[in-house]
């Protein structure tokens, strides 16, 4: 996906804890210089934010005692860096869109760990503007919480409990995008970009919101904060990966 080199699936990577599911799409030589970073305890027990420091435990960050994001609990499949940030961007810039399928397993994995004790939850991927979504021609966090789900019922012989609803929330505002942005800058940028046009479909129930990086937490905890005005019980946050 990445150099364009030949992949042997067989060739074992030796030295570098990567997610196997990356294998069939990143050489040997790519996943060594990129590596992994993965999202695991001791985190903040709200945001997520990632402690460094083997005799620390989850706990709330400064921020978090402070103000918590209304996104709810952040957890993430991996940190932003290495090759989930190169899954991340390939996939989001570059079109290539079948990194969906190891970024949603792992996803799955995320939420199994972290996000199961929620009964019967609703995944509603962050949504694009329509022009944004005209020019990339897809949402990404669509394909991810859609791939989320298919490897949940593939797993679960067709039980799973997760269910997805792409429509109920909606970008009502055009945004610029906010990577040079200061967390300031990030919120008032995102402030009323969403709307719920279903809010039969939000009422009473226990959102996870879906989306690809968690960097400040603007965008999620914007969209959050509107789900739960239209009625959700709860909304808590899923993504690919943690920035940090």
């Amino acid at each position: 996906m990445k150099c364009g080199r030949y992949i042997d699936v067989k060739r074992p990577v030796e030295g570098v804890p990567v997610p196997e599911v990356f294998r069939p799409y990143f050489c040997p030589s790519c996943l060594k210089k990129t590596g992994h970073d993965p999202f695991e305890p001791p985190f903040c027990s709200i945001c997520g934010m990632k402690f460094y420091g083997d005799h620390l435990k989850n706990h709330r960050c400064g921020r978090c005692l402070g103000s918590p994001p209304d996104a709810g609990r952040v957890r993430a499949a991996g940190m932003y860096d290495g090759v989930m940030k190169e899954a991340v961007h390939l996939l989001k810039y570059s079109g290539r869109i079948g990194l969906a399928l190891p970024l949603g397993a792992l996803m799955l994995d995320a939420y199994r760990r972290y996000l199961s004790d929620l009964p019967l939850p609703l995944l509603v991927p962050v949504p694009l503007h329509p022009s944004k979504l005209g020019y990339r021609g897809f949402n990404q966090s669509f394909l991810l919480a859609r791939n989320l789900c298919r490897r949940a019922v593939s797993d679960e012989g067709g039980g799973s409990k997760l269910s997805i609803d792409c429509h109920s929330l909606v970008r009502s505002r055009k945004t610029p995008s906010q990577t040079d942005f200061t967390v300031e800058q990030r919120k008032r940028n995102v402030k009323d970009a969403f709307d719920v046009t279903r809010t039969d479909h939000i009422r009473g129930r226990r959102v996870v919101l879906v989306d690809d990086v968690y960097t400040t937490g603007a965008t999620c905890s914007e969209a959050a904060g509107r789900l739960l005005k239209a009625g959700a019980e709860s909304v808590d946050t899923l993504v690919a990966a943690r920035a940090f």
